[in-house]
């Protein structure tokens, strides 16, 4: 039997032992992020957050999504809110909300707390997932203030250089003060939105370290509604200069505050949801784009969506760092009868094997690992080196096949511009840089790894087959054994993921023994599927002649006790 397997589970039912025979695809990503797109391409977006959006000319792309007939370059726009927030950490959101209870000045965020009685703090878990969604307030925040002159208010903080690096790709700076400069001049639009009822909202101001009562906007109705405070660059249009706001660790902060409490009517703020929009320039340049918007071929741009749910096209084809490839592929079954080479976890028998290679795959041409008359076979079709450009030209001479692929070292973005002169690639849009090339070999070449593969993945009863990728491998010398490491597939950045496996195996003998009798083969197909079924009988009599004979050893020793 013939199964494809991709990244994820795959259940595979069989009544007999087999072996997995399999032949594992590599394949490599890059963002287009920084790349011109051409209409003759494929292209898909797997953005699983549904936070990033791709304009491309007139059209807009988000969550995961696919298109061709487009060129040009791309710009992109980022949504925040705070859905995925865990009060107290930082790690998977970086914003934060704070509030003062009994205050009656509007609360900054230079302000220096000195009393310990009602003292600044972050709101609550309870609050984050009240206002993380728009839901037209079917579950929303309220704070009140009663003791007359104080606020009902809250303080909320954006981390404007967090966001981009973890989610969108480095700046090309080390330091703060240069990434800030970054956000200043490359945002385009910053859009704080706030859903709810009696509100008042403002933007601090870090140069002035106060806010500007003339510039504040608000809904002072009892009824639901949006507070859309836009910024941006342009004096004519935007209240306050954006670049003006950003302080000097990459924030932007916004007063949200209900009207002072006044005898017998409290200061009461009802809050729906809070967001914000980035939208950045069409010339924005990130350094090492994290946005998995990638090249495909046809063939995987019409299994998007249709064979590949959100779910498994998000798994495939994840958000990599600058130009990756796959690494390290793991098989690994569970609901083997016998334990194999690794237990991931000792109350589950697993069975599997793991690779310690890297396989590329671009533009239809993949490397390949697979068994050759038992032994381990990686099928190299690419390589890559990085090359230093000087006067618009990089030194290359090494053979190569009919495709070559050059990126920018710096931003990743693919060069189309050059051209392959006298052992030199010329290219006259980089003056002086570093490239990147992929380049396919003249011809195929195999390279036998049998030391770089361990374990042998094995089918019996119904299975799980899971598969995985970009792990590390260790060995673990008390046990003597090499262990794998699994990747974490769900911080930014990830590695690509396993697209493809051919997988072979027996399923029962009725079925392969069904093969001699079928009519419309050839000769050569049926003396090809005669020669599978005789080896395939062999196999499984020398398996019960060992299972037999270690019964028959038991017996022995018990009849010698």
């Amino acid at each position: 039997m013939k199964k494809m397997l991709r990244q994820g589970e795959t259940s595979i039912e069989t009544n007999r032992p087999s072996e997995i025979e399999m032949i594992i695809n590599g394949i490599t990503l890059v963002s287009m992020v920084n790349s011109n797109l051409k209409k003759d391409k494929y292209y898909i977006l797997t953005n699983q957050d549904d936070k990033t959006s791709v304009y491309v000319g007139d059209k807009i792309y988000h969550g995961v999504d696919k298109f061709t007939d487009q060129e040009g370059t791309v710009s992109l726009k980022r949504r925040i809110n705070f859905d995925n927030k865990t009060a107290g950490s930082t790690f998977d959101n970086a914003h934060i909300i704070k509030t003062k209870a009994d205050y009656n000045t509007l609360l900054t965020p230079t302000f220096t707390e000195t009393s310990t009685i009602n003292p600044v703090k972050e709101v609550s878990q309870s609050f984050y997932s009240n206002i993380d969604i728009d839901d037209l307030g079917y579950t929303s925040q309220t704070v009140t203030e009663v003791n007359q002159g104080k606020y009902a208010q809250f303080l909320v903080s954006f981390d404007l250089i967090s966001e981009v690096e973890s989610k969108l790709g480095l700046t090309p700076y080390a330091t703060k003060s240069g990434k800030k400069e970054w956000v200043k001049n490359y945002v385009e639009k910053f859009t704080f939105s706030f859903s709810g009822k009696k509100a008042n909202v403002n933007v601090f101001n870090p140069i002035t370290k106060a806010y500007n009562n003339a510039i504040v906007k608000s809904n002072k109705t009892q009824f639901l509604a949006k507070v859309d405070y836009e910024l941006t660059n342009d004096a004519l249009t935007s209240p306050e200069l954006f670049n003006r706001l950003v302080d000097d660790n990459g924030f932007i902060h916004f007063i949200v505050y209900a009207d002072a409490a006044v005898p017998n009517i409290p200061s009461t703020l009802i809050t729906d949801y809070i967001e914000a929009e980035i939208k950045f320039k069409k010339e924005t340049v990130l350094q090492v784009p994290r946005v998995p918007l990638y090249e495909v071929s046809k063939d995987d741009y019409d299994r998007i969506l249709t064979e590949w749910d959100v779910d498994k096209s998000c798994q495939i084809f994840p958000p990599v760092d600058g130009i990756k490839s796959l690494t390290n592929p793991y098989i690994e079954v569970e609901g083997l009868v016998h334990s194999a080479f690794y237990v991931d976890n000792p109350t589950t028998l697993t069975s599997g094997m793991f690779a310690e290679v890297e396989l590329r795959g671009y533009d239809g041409v993949n490397d390949l690992l697979r068994k050759r008359e038992g032994k381990w076979i990686h099928i190299k079709e690419w390589e890559q080196t990085d090359l230093n450009v000087t006067d618009y030209n990089a030194i290359f001479v090494t053979p190569h096949g009919g495709k070559v692929i050059v990126f920018n070292s710096l931003t990743k973005g693919r060069i189309d511009d050059f051209t392959m002169e006298n052992g030199r690639i010329m290219i006259p849009s980089l003056m002086k840089g570093k490239i990147t090339v992929l380049y396919q070999l003249p011809t195929s070449v195999a390279i036998e790894i049998d030391d770089k593969v361990f374990g042998t993945a094995y089918l019996y009863g119904d299975s799980i087959v899971r598969i995985d990728s970009g792990g590390t491998i260790t060995y673990n010398a008390i046990q003597k054994k090499y262990e794998y490491n699994k990747s974490n597939k769900t911080a930014y950045p990830m590695l690509p993921s396993v697209q493809k496996i051919e997988a072979y195996y027996r399923l029962t003998s009725d079925e392969v023994l069904d093969i001699l009798s079928t009519s419309v083969q050839s000769n050569d197909d049926a003396r090809n599927s005669s020669y599978k079924t005789i080896k395939a009988l062999k196999d499984e009599v020398d398996y019960h002649k060992n299972e037999i004979a270690e019964l028959w050893k038991m017996v022995q020793f018990l009849l010698n006790k």
